[in-house]
């Protein structure tokens, strides 16, 4: 480049107003710069941040899901408390030592309620009727339900609530005093059969001892088990009082049990009974009572007292006392059938059909039973031979 054409090129320069820098544009220039850098950076961070959060959310989720879920060695999916996730099929087993427990630990729950809790608590007098204030530990209808659905279902977690008929008196929470006394040992029951309704759903016969002097004395109970968060009882303990099983049905409101309860006076005759065989002690029982004898007899094997309940009428006798005894163990009925075939015996109705003939109509898992009764020449009602065919 010659001379001339540099000087052509500078002179553009050498005419400008003022060689030095401008101060207010080198300060627009440097905030502009600065802010152009600062955006870059941000945008670079929030770039970088994005997929940093969705992985952190996804482990967080994946964390979290692991947590809840235990994987079993056989695939079944649980949650941390055993609970049956649904959507899997699987359920856990309920076992016969799992249901006595259950059982046992349900009737002392309601025992507890009933009597107000631990400790002595105040008593007082409401419109004629005896009260005592419920412990600290059920002050509140929220504090019982949530204490019996450990081992009831919620729905009858409700209903055994209702049934203790609390009021609220000086802003406490008040029960009426009434007898909780039961001769009815479900800490000891043994498990006669067990039924599968459904997946979630169990019926468990229990055979339940009474508190009794003398030879032992039993009655069979149908309970329902449901798995709600675990196995739970959907199905009331009979008491004697005051949670008796009629009771909790008609959630308090005063339904009349049925059928036939038996007595101390019924137990201390069965007991005599069962010692001398001297039918004169029959006289005037009721035929529930006579056919419970007769079933009570079966179970504990007594075969010389449940044929001296059958009928002596000689038009209605099928085998000699002599060709009983001959009958072998296998051909006896088992506590299970005996089950099956008498649970709800008590709570049937007795019909008279003729002079000397009637029977009880009951309700079983089957249905519909008759157990037959026969009337004896001395008046008292007796066993039929095979009472159920």
């Amino acid at each position: 480049m010659n001379k001339e054409v540099h000087d052509e090129f500078l002179q553009p320069l050498k005419n400008r107003p003022d060689l030095h820098a401008d101060h207010r544009f080198k300060r627009e220039l440097q905030q502009n710069l600065n802010a152009m850098a600062t955006k870059k950076k941000y945008s670079k961070r929030i770039n970088t941040l994005i997929p940093s959060l969705l992985t952190a959310m996804f482990l967080f989720i994946g964390i979290y899901a692991g947590y809840q879920m235990i994987i079993k060695n056989d695939g079944m999916l649980l949650s941390r408390q055993g609970e049956e996730i649904k959507n899997n099929e699987k359920i856990v087993q309920l076992t016969e030592q799992v249901a006595k427990e259950t059982v046992g630990k349900a009737f002392t729950y309601a025992k507890a309620v009933y009597n107000g809790g631990t400790g002595q608590t105040q008593e007082f007098t409401y419109k004629g009727t005896n009260y005592r204030f419920m412990a600290e530990e059920f002050n509140s209808k929220g504090k019982i339900v949530q204490y019996l659905e450990e081992v009831y279902t919620t729905e009858l977690a409700n209903r055994i609530y209702g049934v203790l008929d609390c009021i609220q008196y000086e802003n406490k929470l008040a029960q009426p005093i009434k007898d909780s006394s039961t001769n009815l040992l479900w800490q000891e029951a043994q498990i006669a059969t067990i039924k599968q309704i459904n997946d979630t759903t169990r019926n468990i016969q229990f055979k339940v001892a009474i508190n009794s002097k003398g030879s032992p004395i039993y009655r069979f109970f149908n309970i329902e088990f449901k798995y709600e968060n675990g196995w739970k009882l959907n199905g009331a303990l009979p008491f004697t009082a005051p949670l008796h099983s009629d009771q909790i049905k008609g959630q308090g409101e005063g339904e009349k049990p049925s059928g036939y309860n038996l007595t101390e006076n019924d137990l201390k005759i069965y007991q005599e009974f069962s010692m001398d065989l001297d039918e004169n002690r029959l006289k005037g029982l009721d035929p529930r009572a006579i056919a419970w004898f007769y079933v009570n007899a079966q179970g504990d094997k007594r075969y010389d007292v449940s044929y001296t309940l059958y009928t002596d009428r000689k038009d209605y006798v099928q085998w000699t006392k002599e060709e009983d005894k001959k009958i072998p163990s296998t051909d006896r009925p088992t506590q299970e059938q005996l089950a099956d075939n008498y649970t709800g015996l008590l709570e049937g109705e007795f019909i008279q059909t003729g002079s000397i003939n009637g029977y009880i109509e009951f309700t079983t898992m089957q249905g519909k039973q008759g157990f037959q009764m026969i009337k004896d020449e001395d008046g008292i009602w007796n066993v039929a031979f095979m009472p159920i065919q």
